[in-house]
C-alpha cells in the first residue's frame, strides 16, 4: 500500500468495526520509523549515556564480548543506536506512540523519544519485554495483547507525565533515580494502598498466574498502573520538609486515590473518546491537575505539622513516623469530611452524565482540587 485511506474512509471503516489492512499497517510503521531515525539522527540523543547500551544490542554477541573497547569508535555507531532505538519504540508502542505524545506535549519528535527512552529505563521495561516475548507459544495474539497491555500503558503514562509535567526533572538526567523508586515501589507495592487495592491486585495476580505467567512477572503486570506514580513520589518527597520513606509516600498516594474519588476520575478519563486536539489536551491537563492534587493531599497528610501525626520523631526528625499512613491519610479527611461528602457527590453526577463528558468530569476534579486546599474544618461544622 503506497497511499494510507483518507480520514472519511477511516471513519467509515471504524464505524463498521474495521481498521487498517496488513499492507496499510506495515506502510505506516515503515514511514513512523523513516520518520523518527531521521529526527534522532539529527539530534544529540543517540550520543547520550541511556542510548549506549543500543550499540552492542545491534552486533552480535561474540563481537561485543571479544571488542568492547572498539565499540565506540564503530564508524556507524549513531546509526546502529539510531536503529535500535527507532525500532524498539515502534515495534513495542506502536508507529504513532512518539508523534502522539509529541502533539499531546507540544515538543518535537526527538523529546518525546527521550521521554519514552528515559520510561523505559525507569520500569525497566526491555527486560519485561523479553520475558513477556517467551509466552509468545504459550498464549494466542490476542491474549498475550492482552496479558502485555499493562507495560505499555506504564511506559506510556510515565512518559506522558515527565513530558507535561512543568515541575518534572530532565527526564534523561532523573531516570537513573526514579529507576530505584521504580524497583523500590515494586518490591514493597503488595503491602500498599487499601484492602481494596491490595486484594484487587492480588485477584489480577492469581488470574495471570492461572494464565501460566512467571510470578514476579505477573507482580509487575498487576502493579503497573500503581507504578506509574513513581514520579509523584519523587515529587512530593522533595516537598516534604523531613525524607519520609518513599513507600509511605506511595502508600499515601494509593490511598488518597480511592477516599477522594481521584482514581474513579482517572479512569473515567480513560474512557473518554477525544476525537479532537483540544480535546486530548484537556484531558491531559485534567490527568495532570488530578495528579498535583494527589501530591498537595498527600504533602498535607504526612507532614511532621499535619493533625495525627503526633510528636514522636525517628533519628531523621520525621514527627509522622511513628504513625501509620493510614491513620495521617484518615486524619487529614477527617477535618474535611463535609467537603468530601460533597466531592462524592458530584462524583456520583459526573460518572452518570454522557459518555465522554470532560465538562462534568472537569467539574469533578476541581471539586476535589478545592476540598484539598480548603483549610480543614476544625469547629466540627460544615462552613458556609
Amino acid at each position: 500500500a503506497e497511499v494510507l485511506p483518507s480520514s472519511e474512509e477511516l471513519t467509515s471503516r471504524a464505524s463498521s468495526g474495521a481498521g487498517l489492512s496488513r499492507p496499510e499497517l506495515a506502510t505506516l510503521m515503515a514511514w513512523g520509523k523513516r520518520e523518527l531515525k531521521e529526527a534522532l539522527l539529527a539530534s544529540s540523543l543517540p550520543d547520550h549515556p541511556l542510548c549506549r547500551p543500543a550499540l552492542a544490542r545491534s552486533l552480535p554477541p561474540t563481537a561485543v564480548t571479544r571488542f568492547p573497547d572498539l565499540l565506540e569508535g564503530h564508524r556507524l555507531r549513531r546509526e546502529l543506536i539510531t536503529t535500535v532505538v527507532t525500532n524498539e519504540v515502534v515495534d513495542r508502542l506502536g508507529p504513532t506512540a512518539v508523534s502522539r505524545l509529541a502533539g499531546e506535549a507540544g515538543v518535537d519528535l526527538v523529546t518525546s523519544a527521550a521521554t519514552i527512552l528515559a520510561a523505559i529505563h525507569i520500569v525497566d521495561a526491555r527486560r519485561w519485554w523479553a520475558r513477556l516475548d517467551q509466552l509468545t507459544d504459550a498464549h494466542d495474539p490476542s491474549r498475550l495483547r492482552e496479558v502485555e497491555l499493562p507495560l505499555e500503558e506504564l511506559v506510556l503514562t510515565l512518559a506522558r507525565v515527565l513530558l507535561t509535567d512543568p515541575t518534572a526533572p530532565d527526564a534523561l538526567e532523573a531516570a537513573e533515580e526514579q529507576r530505584a523508586t521504580a524497583t523500590r515501589l515494586l518490591e514493597g507495592l503488595a503491602q500498599l494502598g487499601t484492602t481494596a487495592q491490595r486484594h484487587a491486585r492480588s485477584a489480577h495476580v492469581r488470574w495471570l498466574l492461572d494464565d501460566l505467567v512467571e510470578p514476579d512477572l505477573a507482580r509487575l503486570l498487576a502493579g503497573a498502573r500503581d507504578l506509574a506514580l513513581v514520579p509523584d513520589v519523587v515529587a512530593v518527597q522533595s516537598l516534604l520538609p523531613t525524607d519520609p520513606d518513599q513507600l509511605r509516600i506511595a502508600d499515601a498516594l494509593l490511598r488518597l486515590s480511592e477516599r477522594l474519588g481521584i482514581d474513579r476520575l482517572e479512569e473515567a478519563l480513560r474512557r473518554v473518546d477525544a476525537a479532537s486536539g483540544w480535546a486530548r489536551r484537556e484531558r491531559l491537563g485534567l490527568a495532570m491537575d488530578l495528579r498535583r492534587a494527589r501530591r498537595t493531599a498527600a504533602v498535607h497528610a504526612l507532614s511532621p505539622a499535619a493533625p495525627g501525626a503526633g510528636t514522636r520523631q525517628d533519628a531523621g526528625g520525621d514527627t509522622a513516623a511513628g504513625t501509620s499512613v493510614a491513620s495521617l491519610v484518615e486524619a487529614f479527611l477527617e477535618g474535611r469530611r463535609h467537603h468530601l461528602e460533597r466531592v462524592r457527590a458530584t462524583l456520583v453526577a459526573a460518572e452518570k452524565a454522557e459518555t465522554g463528558s470532560l465538562d462534568a468530569l472537569g467539574v469533578a476534579a476541581r471539586s476535589v482540587r478545592e476540598t484539598i486546599e480548603r483549610p480543614p474544618d476544625v469547629s466540627g461544622q460544615p462552613e458556609g
